[in-house]
């Protein structure tokens, strides 16, 4: 298979709430772009941010935000890899943006494509523009 076949196969891979989101960041960025548009990897960042989120009820996401709402540390303390489904939701929740970069390198992604969803939960680099807009378009979208 192509990346491109990887890359696809990637986002269908995604709930289609996550899909709709990722179309919405990409859409942002090329709203907002004015003359400079996005780079082809930061568009397929874009596509691609939530794909370590994997299968989620609509309970999961709700009780994500309410409790890092409520307090980040008890996600920390409640979420977990092994255990209950529910607990390794909110662990997944809370770490998709490296297991989504680790499975686009697995699939063979672009290093700036796998570095963008890696860091797209954190706080903006200065000096990595794109970042700092896949940051926004994620948080406006």
């Amino acid at each position: 298979r192509t990346k491109t076949e990887r890359g696809r196969e990637s986002f269908f891979a995604m709930e289609p709430r996550d899909r709709r989101h990722s179309c919405d960041v990409l859409r942002w960025l090329d709203v907002t772009a004015g003359s400079e548009q996005p780079s082809e990897e930061l568009r397929k960042a874009a596509l691609l941010h939530d794909t370590g989120k994997g299968r989620l009820w609509v309970w999961d996401r709700v009780a994500f935000v309410l409790l890092e709402a409520a307090s980040p540390r008890l996600v920390d303390v409640l979420g977990s890899p092994r255990g209950p489904r529910w607990r390794q939701a909110l662990w997944r929740l809370r770490h998709h943006a490296e297991l989504g970069a680790r499975i686009l390198a697995e699939a063979g992604a672009d290093a700036r494509v796998v570095a963008l969803v890696a860091a797209h939960t954190g706080e903006p680099v200065p000096g990595d523009a794109e970042l700092v807009r896949l940051i926004e378009a994620d948080r406006a979208s």
